[in-house]
């Protein structure tokens, strides 16, 4: 072979090379640049979360609800532990035990490739500084103890549904604390520091921090001493009618639609809403035999009790919504004052006879008299005379076909027919508050339009938010929503 031949050979190999390598450098610059770039930094930097002070809830006089208190959450970069002169296994035995943790769990987590792993969350200062004292005894390498908050409940069952409870991570996740946990929460910080080659942090000059953002305070409508008194009352209620399913009370500022107290039994603790105390549930839950069914119905009966039956639950009325009735027939001019209604036990409507509670009946009686003797005939015939048109306007307008607004998670509305099925026998039921359902909010709301001269107020249970330093950031005030019935009709009523 002579010289020219080869030496188009070792050129012709020489260019194929050049091309692969090319290829092969522009493949990885460009087709995996940005994969590989962020690999780089993950590899070369640590990104901590720095979480935010959670704002306070406070009651209208500022007695504080719910606060967050100081705390703080051990975590560790395995690849740095694992210089330490002690081996993995006894550094997870003493941290395991001054944690109360499994052994396996610590070591596992220790043992991991990575730079960063949460050890626990949410210590108590004395335990923190028993972590402090054994890595600074140690020498120890590769753990840090980060300052951190965890809610607290000063008063326990206080007002539990009302204000609601945060988890693990500073999330609301029922009442209040869900409702507003965006203005809660505040903005969390971050902490980044640089890590060299090998993966060992690098000097303070590398790091970067940006400082969390506290949340508000949040200011409730609600009174500490009503709500104290309703839940007295109301969970003697409870005991004396033997209501297994418990129940519920609202107070509400009339002229403002403040809520002052809001209760809802059985309750539980705020500080700890996801334990089950009733003896009878645990009982039953604990026949199940061990398993995704037992957890299950522990998770069932934990969403039942966290329920706030004032909002989210539906009951027929009954004869309280005779105050409705009423007002209705006096708006109309259908009945007046002295008038005579005969009650002989029953009233036929459409081959239907409908009793009256009291057997017998009430003979004759005026109005004022049949409201006292809440007479269900003498409804009856007073719905008859406002008209199922009329009557299904009120229901409308006195806001059972729609939610309240309340600022609480969760509010439901009760169940009404549609306007094609409510015909004679409907009219004549709803006259006595019997054939459809309404919730509490509902209903203390119309109520309360009642007697605040006949003009709907929207209920609310905030009052305002307010930053670290004291400044009202936002109030909330009254808000009308329509008149129901004239003044003199609610000056008559009441």
């Amino acid at each position: 072979m002579d010289v020219k031949k080869k030496m188009l050979i070792i050129l012709v190999v020489f260019v194929l090379g050049f091309l692969y390598v090319l290829g092969y450098v522009t493949y990885w610059q460009l087709a995996r640049g940005s994969e590989l770039s962020q690999l780089a930094l993950e590899q070369q930097t640590r990104d901590k979360t720095i979480n935010s002070k959670r704002g306070a809830i406070l009651d209208r006089n500022g007695n504080v609800l719910a606060a967050s208190v100081a705390v703080e959450t051990l975590t560790a970069s395995p690849v740095d532990v694992k210089k330490n002169d002690e081996a993995i296994e006894t550094i997870s035995q003493d941290i395991a035990k001054i944690l109360e943790l499994e052994y396996t769990d610590v070591y596992d987590k220790l043992n991991r490739n990575t730079s960063y792993v949460v050890i626990k969350r949410k210590m108590d200062k004395a335990v923190g500084d028993k972590v402090r004292k054994y890595l600074n005894d140690n020498n120890m390498m590769g753990f840090s103890l980060i300052t951190d908050t965890k809610r607290y409940y000063p008063y326990d069952n206080l007002a539990s549904h009302v204000i609601g409870f945060a988890g693990m991570d500073n999330q609301g996740l029922a009442g209040i604390e869900l409702e507003y946990d965006s203005y809660l929460k505040g903005a969390s910080g971050r902490l980044i520091t640089a890590s060299d080659a090998s993966g060992s942090a690098m000097p303070f000059d590398y790091e970067k921090l940006i400082d969390p953002e506290d949340g508000l305070n949040v200011v409730l409508t609600i009174d500490e001493n009503i709500q104290r008194i309703a839940e007295k009352y109301i969970e003697q209620a409870v005991e004396e009618n033997q209501l297994a399913n418990g129940a519920c009370c609202i107070v509400m500022e009339v002229k403002t639609g403040e809520i002052l107290a809001m209760t809802t039994k059985p309750d539980f603790n705020l500080n700890d809403p996801f334990v089950l105390t009733n003896e009878e549930t645990l009982e039953a839950i604990n026949e199940i035999p061990e398993g995704e069914e037992r957890t299950k119905k522990y998770s069932e009966e934990l969403n039942k009790l966290w329920r706030n039956k004032a909002v989210v639950d539906a009951y027929e009325p009954g004869s309280t919504f005779k105050i409705f009735t009423s007002a209705m027939a006096i708006e109309e001019n259908v009945i007046t004052s002295n008038e005579l209604f005969y009650c002989n036990g029953y009233k036929s409507v459409a081959n239907y006879n409908i009793n009256c509670w009291k057997h017998g009946g009430h003979g004759p009686q005026n109005f004022k008299r049949a409201v006292q003797n809440s007479c269900n005939p003498a409804f009856i015939e007073i719905g008859a005379r406002v008209g199922a048109s009329k009557f299904y306007e009120y229901m409308s307008g006195l806001g059972f076909r729609e939610k309240t607004g309340i600022d609480l998670p969760g509010e439901d509305i009760g169940l009404m027919h549609e306007r094609s099925g409510f015909n004679e026998v409907e009219l004549a039921t709803y006259s006595f508050g019997q054939g459809f359902t309404v919730t509490p909010i509902q209903m203390i709301t119309a109520v309360n339009a009642i007697a605040n001269d006949g003009m709907m107020i929207k209920p609310h249970i905030v009052k305002r938010f307010v930053d670290s330093e004291g400044n009202v950031v936002k109030e909330f005030g009254k808000e009308n929503i329509r008149q129901i019935v004239s003044q003199s009709t609610s000056k008559q009523l009441r």
